[in-house]
């Protein structure tokens, strides 16, 4: 059985979006942004919303392909808690665990 999103996750909620590894990102600016998650699904699903993004702003979507000086304050933000984010997931991933017997 498929987990359930949570309520208030959006229409666009998947439960693939229940996944610890996904991290959702938006320009507000987007049409679909009404059809997406907004809210953290979790304390580890964050939600990263670009007030002033469009679609794939922050992937680096034309007219912007590179990180620039040109990047507005919000979408250099979203990109560094994406940096973050993914950091942490490969800290998580390179920290042995110890199995309890």
């Amino acid at each position: 059985m498929q987990p359930a999103c949570p309520r208030g996750a959006g229409a666009g909620c998947s439960p693939a979006l229940l996944h610890p590894h996904l991290s959702p990102s938006l320009g507000l600016l987007d049409p679909w942004s009404a059809q997406s998650v907004t809210q953290n699904v979790s304390s580890t699903l964050v939600a990263i919303n670009i007030p002033d993004g469009s679609h794939h702003s922050d992937l680096g979507a034309p007219p912007n392909p590179d990180v620039s000086e040109a990047d507005s304050p919000t979408l250099r933000a979203a990109r560094a808690q994406q940096l973050a984010i993914l950091k942490g997931w490969l800290e998580e991933r390179a920290t042995p665990t110890v199995a309890v017997a």
